[in-house]
């Protein structure tokens, strides 16, 4: 899909593929700000080609907003050369400066009394096509009104009305819906992705099982089946010439090498024994979390929509599920502890969402 001026209003935020080394998340949250801002660009294109007597200041300014709006789409998509780590940074760096541009726009702060910032531009070129299509209604009243009388003119207006109240009605209930479908998917995303991870680490930690048996039947075989240990003897019993007095002399080295046999065999069964509990704690957390987010659409779905405690309730436990260090049984418990980070910025989500 080409990413110009021309084909603006055809643009599908959702198609485009982002480049390598982009963080899915932040993608995510700034695909929703582009098809935001892509609202009022598009109705500001919209006006410049329909109306051509548009001060060319104006037109300018709605040029610049959209050429800035691809500027960051094509950054995004594109692939950044050089090392992993420098392309990660570079993309991230861009992410910011986009949400610095997003926040000027939103919060019409542009900080130069000169410029005429996002929302003045686009309510400028409304309010000149308002003014348009007010001249051409009064030149249309006009002509009716020598063919048809006031009653006739009322009902018309009243219809009209009526229409663009249920358009209105209808593209926030699209809109909605819209969100929603949106929000599913990335959740049972999220949900398939710790489910993913749960799959690996539970074949991961029956390797390491395997690994642990094999190296203690070999330990035993070397102990009790070679007769290994026995080529490195210990003592040595010397006998004096005249065959009365022994002497039992200690050989260092040979003790030595027996020790380091034993400490090698040991630490490699304990370190696969430990790699085990790792992976078991490890795929039963996983688990939990994807039973966390399916469960999720079920229970709020039971909840009303005006309910906001519940909700906000329910969302803050779905948190701890996700990102509390849950006991398991298979590694200590100890400094196990809820992310506190995570938790108040949930507490915030909630009490300052669109239904707070």
């Amino acid at each position: 899909m080409e990413l110009t001026i021309e084909n603006f209003r055809n643009i599908k935020i959702e198609q485009i593929e982002p480049a390598s080394f982009v963080d899915k998340s932040r993608w995510g949250k700034a695909v929703a700000k582009f098809n935001e801002l892509k609202i009022f660009i598009d109705e500001m294109l919209r006006i410049i080609k329909s109306n051509p007597q548009i001060p060319r200041t104006l037109v300018n300014y709605a040029m610049a907003y959209a050429n800035s709006f691809l500027t960051f789409l094509k950054q995004i998509s594109e692939e950044t050369e050089g090392l992993p780590v420098d392309a990660a940074k570079s993309k991230e760096r861009l992410f910011q400066n986009f949400d610095k541009w997003y926040n000027q726009c939103i919060e019409k702060k542009n900080g130069k009394a000169e410029f005429i910032d996002f929302y003045e531009t686009f309510n400028t070129l409304k309010n000149l096509e308002k003014k348009n299509d007010n001249e051409l209604i009064e030149i249309t009243k006009i002509k009716e009104k020598a063919i048809a009388d006031s009653n006739s003119l009322s009902t018309l207006l009243a219809e009209s009305k009526k229409k663009v109240k249920s358009d209105a009605d209808s593209i926030k209930t699209i809109r909605e819906e819209v969100q929603k479908k949106a929000s599913e998917v990335t959740m049972s995303d999220y949900a398939e992705i710790f489910g993913k991870e749960s799959e690996e680490h539970n074949n991961s930690s029956w390797i390491w099982l395997g690994a642990g048996i094999i190296l203690v039947g070999l330990f035993m075989f070397l102990l009790f089946g070679t007769g290994l240990f026995e080529k490195f003897p210990t003592e040595e019993v010397l006998i004096s010439q005249s065959g009365n007095v022994e002497t039992v002399k200690y050989n260092i080295s040979n003790i030595i090498i027996k020790v380091l046999i034993f400490a090698v065999q040991i630490f490699l069964i304990s370190f696969s024994f430990k790699q085990f509990s790792i992976g078991r704690h490890l795929k039963t957390i996983n688990k939990h979390r994807q039973n966390g987010l399916n469960s999720f659409k079920l229970f709020v779905e039971t909840i009303s929509k005006d309910d906001t405690e519940t909700r906000n309730s329910l969302m803050l436990q779905l948190a701890k599920s996700i990102y509390e260090q849950t006991s398991t049984g298979y590694i200590s418990d100890k400094n196990q502890s809820v992310n506190s980070g995570i938790v108040e910025i949930t507490k915030m989500i909630g009490a300052n969402g669109p239904n707070a």
